[in-house]
């Protein structure tokens, strides 16, 4: 997340015209459409839409934070140095989002390593975004509505903190 750059300094709603500008600007860059094709389209993306372009779908995927992530951040919390995924005893690819919600970072050659924020999740003493927004491959926004991690003997929970009213997200 380090490389995404803040747009907004309030949360916006995703439906807003704000959040829609910032999709149809990722469209515009990925497909070569207009900015009021991508725009209009861009409205249609929380339900998916096909790209008359390029042909791709044009969606915004919201990620939640799931007990199998944090399976992998624990595994990553356990080693001692940085590590190809394909060493990781992770299923399924859920855990390839883990990067977008600050909790690890991937180096140039591809090593995995758990980050501070990693740390201090897991240890109890930070909360983590509940959901990132993708659009078209894109990390575009980071839920305000958070989670902590609640370590037991037998596992864990995540306690997720929604705040009252609409479900937004800061633009990244």
């Amino acid at each position: 997340m380090t490389r995404q750059m803040d747009i907004f300094s309030q949360p916006v709603a995703i439906t807003s015209d704000e959040f829609i500008g910032r999709l149809a600007v990722v469209l515009m860059r990925r497909s070569g459409v207009s900015h009021s094709e991508a725009f209009e389209l861009c409205k249609k993306a929380v339900g998916g839409r096909l790209c008359p372009v390029c042909g791709s779908l044009i969606k915004v995927y919201t990620r939640k934070l799931n007990k199998g992530m944090v399976r992998v951040l624990r595994q990553l919390h356990c080693m001692a140095r940085p590590v190809k995924s394909s060493d990781l005893n992770a299923r399924g690819g859920d855990y390839a989002k883990l990067p977008h919600f600050g909790l690890v970072s991937l180096d140039e050659n591809g090593l995995w390593s758990i980050t501070q924020a990693g740390r201090d999740f897991l240890d109890g003493f930070g909360a983590s975004p509940s959901y990132v927004a993708i659009f078209m491959d894109e990390l575009v926004g980071v839920s305000v509505a958070s989670c902590k991690y609640l370590g037991t003997v037998d596992g864990f929970n995540l306690d997720h903190i929604t705040p009252v009213g609409v479900e937004r997200v800061y633009i990244k």
